[in-house]
């Protein structure tokens, strides 16, 4: 199911994971004490085409992680004119989602709101399906000093 997935979509999960793995690596540096979460890449409709944990979720919220970080990226999807889900203006939220050239990827985790924002602009352009000017953009657009941060401590990394 998983190939038949991949070469429907041109997508290729093992990028996403082993890029998640770096970025969630620095974003632990930069907020210590923080447990993993949920990503989720969609199609730009916000169809759901892969969901992962990465670091350490407690069992009581996994199903709650999951329902979420794929409910961000359907949120997303049927807004067709916004490149993030801080622009729905939903206070409260810790998940967020953000729009690429290909794809949407959204996160629910237990870093901060834009921590996660920052981790999910590290994936975009990792991956390649975000330039850094759009990533820049989408960083304006809710004002994440943790972007800048992220960058940095990802060159430290290297």
């Amino acid at each position: 199911m998983i190939r038949q997935l991949n070469a429907r979509s041109n997508f290729n999960s093992k990028s996403y994971s082993e890029e998640m793995r770096w970025v969630s690596g620095a974003a632990q540096k930069m907020e210590p004490g923080r447990t993993g979460g949920f990503i989720c890449v969609a199609r730009l409709d916000g169809l759901p085409l892969w969901t992962r944990t990465f670091g350490h979720v407690p069992g009581e919220k996994r199903a709650e992680y999951i329902r979420l970080c794929q409910e961000y990226t359907r949120e997303l999807g049927r807004h067709h004119e916004l490149q993030s889900s801080f622009q729905l203006q939903e206070e409260g939220k810790n998940g967020v989602a953000i729009r690429c050239s290909t794809k949407i990827l959204s996160i629910i985790s237990g870093f901060s709101r834009d921590m996660n924002e920052a981790m999910l602009l590290a994936l975009g352009v990792g991956t390649r399906t975000l330039d850094s000017a759009a990533a820049a953009a989408i960083a304006e657009i809710s004002n994440n000093q943790k972007w800048l941060e992220i960058q940095q401590q990802l060159l430290v990394d290297t």
